[in-house]
C-alpha cells in the first residue's frame, strides 16, 4: 500500500492519531465538508479502504464506495445520504460518528462493522438503511473485539427501520461487553418485507420497543443527537 502508517501505530482510535493511509481517497484532520454523487474504488484486498474520513462535520451524499477490509473508514462526525458501501469483513470501520440515512452496506461476508467509539461520542447509526450479505456467505451487523489490548465497552451500533438480507440470525458475530450498545427496531427482511426474527439474536444486542423506548428511538433518530 502506498504510504501506509507508521509501524509503531497498532490503532488510531483517539482523535490525533495517525490514520491508515490505504485508501483510494482520503479527508485528514478536515471539517465542514460535503461530497456528492462520487463512486470512490479501490481494487486492493485485505485492509483497503475505499474512502477513509478522519474529521468533524463531513457530510456524504450520493457517494458509491467500493473497498474490501474497512471499505469505509470513519473517524470524527460523519452523516451520509443515499450511499451505499460494498466491500469485505469490517465494511464499516472507525472511532467517529456516524448518521446513516437511507444507505446500503453490502458485504461478501462476515462483519459489516468494528465499531469503536468511547464515551461520550455515539457510535454508528442507521436510519431506513438496508444491510445485506451473500446468499452462500452470509454477513453480520458487526464485531466489538478486543484489539492490541484495547477494548471498546462503549461501542454503538444501531439500526431503526432497516431491512436486511443475508445476515446471520444472531446480527452481530461477537460483542465483548454488555456494556455495548447494540440496538436494533422494526428491522424487516427485504424480500418479504416481514419483520425478521429476534429469536437468535445476540445476548448483548437489544430490541427496542415502539411505546417503552419512544424516546431513545426518537432520540437516535435525530441526526444532532448522533453527532453532537
Amino acid at each position: 500500500a502506498c504510504n501506509p502508517e507508521p509501524r509503531d501505530s497498532d490503532t488510531n482510535e483517539k482523535r490525533g492519531t495517525y490514520p491508515s493511509r490505504r485508501a483510494a481517497f482520503a479527508l485528514d484532520n478536515c471539517h465542514d465538508i460535503q461530497l456528492y454523487d462520487l463512486t470512490i474504488a479501490t481494487d486492493s484486498y485485505g485492509q483497503a479502504e475505499g474512502l477513509l474520513l478522519n474529521g468533524e462535520r463531513i457530510a456524504c451524499y450520493g457517494i458509491r464506495v467500493i473497498g474490501s477490509g474497512d471499505a469505509r473508514q470513519a473517524n470524527g462526525t460523519i452523516y451520509m445520504e443515499n450511499c451505499e458501501v460494498e466491500g469485505d469483513g469490517d465494511t464499516i470501520l472507525g472511532r467517529g460518528s456516524i448518521f446513516a440515512y437511507r444507505s446500503t452496506f453490502k458485504n461478501h461476508g462476515g462483519p459489516l462493522s468494528w465499531v469503536r467509539n468511547f464515551k461520550p461520542d455515539h457510535g454508528d447509526v442507521f436510519l431506513e438503511c438496508h444491510f445485506e450479505g451473500m446468499k452462500d456467505n452470509p454477513a453480520d451487523f458487526g464485531r466489538v473485539n478486543i484489539n492490541h489490548g484495547q477494548s471498546y465497552p462503549d461501542a454503538e451500533f444501531v439500526l431503526l427501520n432497516c431491512t436486511t438480507r443475508h445476515i446471520i440470525p444472531q446480527g452481530w458475530s461477537s460483542i465483548a461487553h454488555q456494556t455495548c450498545t447494540m440496538l436494533e427496531y422494526n428491522t424487516k427482511d427485504a424480500d418479504t418485507g416481514m419483520p425478521v426474527d429476534y429469536s437468535q439474536r445476540h445476548e448483548y444486542s437489544r430490541v427496542l420497543d415502539a411505546e417503552k423506548d419512544s424516546v431513545t428511538i426518537a432520540n437516535y433518530s435525530n441526526p444532532a443527537y448522533v453527532l453532537n
